[in-house]
């Protein structure tokens, strides 16, 4: 037949097929480059992520930067794996911070998010949640998660947090008075890393059973295990290893009061460190220099003391270093003070405060100059700190004018003068108690607000890719009347959904006008297939009434293409609206193939997910619950006692009018 054709007309055929091929091969390879952009652009983002990870809380501003830029291209290349782990990062960020309650919430959107249960990132979260639930003292809460998530990871590749594990339950037993019990599973729990091979974790076992054997007035028991794990310590590879496991155990000997034999393994640990990094060396001897005065050996606390000052770089503004100068000039007052040497102590107090005043400066300015989208909270939560450091000088301003009133018993104005200082640190502190309490209560209103936004702004993009779905199916079918008057329609809709999803609260007339308007396209496209009935109490128009926008259509939607669209034969939908007992009551119903049956469609669906715009509503109910104190209520139910058919009835309480 080909071969029939007219010359100019086989050719023509052939500048066809050869285009045809050539654009192919180009949105190939326009495909490809696309797939390794992504791919290259996500190699980035993680290992942004693990830098973010990687900073220590001297440097919470910058690394909540980091996170910010790794959520936001998550979330725009649709990557679930990377933004649940940028909850993780951002929930131990808050851990460092001190703010555990804000850390919990976004260990749990880690864990929700995360597309794969079992994952290493979905336990560690899990993990840190219970930790952040321990520091607040909720052991019940933290115990059931504990022992779920031990139960899960035992004889997988992630058994190696067993002992981390049984580490947070023995502290939880040991707060709740079961040291008996905290201490068998702690043994448990070295044994365990011992036939792992986990040098690291036998030893944190050990050190933490020591302690608590302590505890238990089984003094040399105990002193006998953290002597056996300083030995041995000499047996982990990694040096930054071997150092963290000796100071642990030194600091454990400090808090059950052996002073003595924590200043030898402060001064053997010492030894290893020269040489070393800098702020680790001068870290231990800060800390032997603290046990040498608690030990009662006050000139070589001192001589230690000044031996650190002496040591500390010169104008340096990290605030390590900074931090360390502003201790060791505290420590120095307080010694001299111990001494009876008021003027020295004095001294090294005024030194202290020009100290830590630097140090805050610096710490203030590093803030500023790295503002991001956490930055604020993080500012806000060091001004407090700075309150509170502002308390404790003028507690040892007290404390030194204690010391001379002592001296100077005969002077009846001086005991006047502490009296009345005691007075104003009490009613300073009563004030800092209250602007915390009110300082972090606004963090999380904002914090709700923020997903209250994000969840408006993602019924956008969901409605409008649902809507183009519509026009493709007209263009499809070579309709272009249809397709050119749906589109006119679907437009002015459209303006009216990116207006309305601006605001908290739009008129009731307006919601209704658009819900009507969103059914009349939907109508239009499936008339074959549902009949609507639409009906508003009078009483309901032109009262004033105020609704959240867009929170009756993802139902309406859900009828139409769940229900209705698989039913045989034509269905029905009714819309009504009422007045009922002080509520504006919403009601959905239709008779579809219902839940059951819709569910099972999905589920045999290549495509089958989870409503996005249901899920969406859901949260935006319980977000509009907690910012404004109120009960919207939500009941889905079936229409018919045979499974068939769907009825969707929420209510909004009336007083929520009144929020402005």
């Amino acid at each position: 037949m080909f071969a029939l054709m007219p010359s100019v007309t086989r050719l023509l055929l052939i500048l066809v097929f050869a285009c045809s091929a050539a654009l192919v091969q180009a949105q190939e390879q326009k495909v490809r480059s696309s797939g390794r952009s992504v791919d290259n652009g996500l190699i980035r983002m993680e290992r942004q992520l693990n830098t973010a990870a990687d900073l220590g809380p001297e440097r919470v501003d910058s690394a909540f930067k980091l996170v910010e830029s790794v959520l936001v291209w998550s979330m725009n290349n649709g990557v679930t794996a990377l933004e649940s782990r940028c909850y993780g990062v951002l929930g131990r960020l808050f851990t460092q911070q001190d703010q555990c309650d804000l850390a919990t919430g976004y260990f749990e959107k880690c864990i929700e998010m995360h597309p794969d249960a079992s994952s290493s990132v979905v336990v560690d979260a899990e993990l840190d949640a219970a930790l952040c639930m321990v520091r607040m003292k909720r052991y019940l809460d933290a115990r059931t998660s504990l022992e779920a998530l031990k139960e899960h990871v035992e004889g997988t590749k992630l058994d190696d947090r067993v002992p981390v594990i049984n580490a947070l339950v023995a502290r939880i037993l040991a707060e709740i008075g079961e040291i008996s019990r905290a201490n068998v599973l702690l043994e448990q729990s070295a044994e365990l890393a011992r036939n792992a091979g986990n040098k690291e974790a036998e030893i944190a076992s050990n050190v933490q059973r020591g302690g608590y054997l302590f505890r238990a007035n089984k003094k040399s028991e105990g002193m006998g295990v953290l002597k056996q794990a300083w030995a041995a310590t000499d047996s982990i590879v990694l040096p930054e290893k071997r150092y963290k496991s000796k100071l642990d155990i030194a600091e454990t000997m400090k808090e059950v009061g052996e002073y003595k034999e924590a200043q030898n393994f402060r001064e053997e640990l010492q030894q290893e460190l020269n040489g070393t990094d800098p702020y680790t060396s001068l870290s231990n001897q800060l800390e032997l220099a603290d046990v040498q005065r608690l030990a009662d050996d006050k000139s070589s606390a001192l001589s230690t003391f000044n031996k650190v000052l002496g040591e500390l770089p010169a104008n340096s503004d990290d605030p390590r270093f900074l931090d360390l100068r502003t201790l060791a000039l505290k420590n120095l007052s307080q010694t001299h003070l111990e001494v009876g040497n008021v003027q020295a102590a004095q001294r090294y107090l005024n030194e202290y405060i020009s100290a830590m005043e630097l140090a805050d400066r610096e710490k203030k300015r590093k803030l500023e100059a790295n503002l991001g989208l956490f930055s604020s909270l993080n500012a806000d939560v060091q001004r407090i700190r700075l309150l509170e450091k502002d308390r404790e000088i003028n507690g040892k301003r007290i404390e030194l004018l204690q010391v001379q009133d002592e001296a100077r018993a005969a002077q009846l104005f001086s005991r006047n003068a502490i009296i009345l200082t005691l007075v104003v640190a009490l009613v300073l502190l009563g004030g800092l108690l209250i602007y915390r309490q009110r300082a972090r209560h606004k963090e999380q209103l904002a914090a709700r607000l923020i997903e209250l936004r994000s969840l408006r702004a993602q019924m956008n993009p969901h409605f409008i890719f649902n809507a183009l779905n519509a026009v493709n199916h007209y263009i499809a079918v070579h309709d272009e009347r249809r397709s050119n008057q749906y589109l006119t329609d679907l437009s002015g809709l459209m303006r009216k959904v990116l207006t309305y999803s601006e605001l908290e609260f739009i008129e009731l007339e307006d919601e209704v006008e658009l819900l009507q308007q969103y059914l009349r396209l939907e109508y239009d496209r499936f008339q074959e297939k549902f009949t609507y009935r639409f009906h508003v109490d009078d009483s309901l128009l032109n009262a004033g009434l105020r609704v959240p926008p867009m929170l009756v259509q993802p139902f309406i939607e859900n009828a139409i293409w769940h229900g209705l669209r698989h039913r045989e034969g034509m269905g029905e939908l009714t819309v009504e609206l009422k007045y009922v007992g002080g509520h504006i009551a919403f009601t959905i119903t239709d008779d579809g193939i219902g839940r059951a049956r819709s569910a099972e469609i999905k589920r045999g669906s290549t495509q089958g997910t989870r409503s996005k715009g249901i899920s969406n509503a859901r949260n935006r109910i319980a977000l509009v619950n907690q910012l404004y104190r109120t009960q919207v209520t939500l009941e889905i139910t079936d229409a018919k006692s045979d499974g068939t058919g769907t009825r969707v009835h929420f209510e909004l309480p009336k007083t929520l009018n009144d929020v402005r």
